[in-house]
């Protein structure tokens, strides 16, 4: 039993303390894969277009694909080429390189350029708090 000591309140328990509890959405991994993991462009020839070559697009769930934007990127591995010509590394070899969010992929090489080039196309989304 708590004995006097307040104006009137009970000395056994302290006073109240407010606090804000902020509840914060989970941003989940965006997620996609290829349809065509080889594509093939003519030398000399404008470029390759692939309609529909990023499938199950998806920036995490249902909820996040409404909310959040994304893009696709892309990164050149120098020690992935075979048998390019002429010799070298990196994106140097493309003229360009798109990959829009409906999943069409648009690429070029520069002029001269032949044999095989790995890329790696990653997903980034606007975010949230993963």
């Amino acid at each position: 039993r708590g004995g006097g000591g307040g104006s009137g309140g009970d000395c056994n328990v302290s006073p109240e303390q407010e606090m804000t509890v902020r509840m914060e959405a989970v941003n989940t991994q965006p997620y996609f894969s290829l349809r065509l993991p080889v594509v093939v462009v003519p030398e000399g020839s404008s470029g390759a277009v692939v309609h529909g070559n990023a499938l199950g697009v998806t920036a995490g769930t249902p909820e996040e694909d409404g909310e959040q934007t994304y893009a696709f990127a892309l990164a050149g591995d120098p020690t992935r080429t075979a048998g390019l010509q002429p010799p070298g590394a990196g994106t140097q070899y493309l003229s360009s390189f798109t990959f829009y969010p409906n999943g069409t992929m648009a690429i070029a090489a520069r002029r001269g350029v032949t044999g095989n080039f790995t890329v790696r196309v990653l997903m980034r989304d606007s975010g949230g708090t993963a």
